[in-house]
């Protein structure tokens, strides 16, 4: 179960890093 939710968790993190990465990109590129 521990483990289950700490892949849950760093799939959530990784997520979030690259929906951030994504987002400033396109915030670049609109500029």
């Amino acid at each position: 179960m521990l483990r289950k939710l700490g892949i849950f968790f760093l799939a959530i993190g990784l997520a979030k890093i690259a929906w951030y990465l994504i987002w400033k990109d396109r915030k670049y590129t609109e500029q």
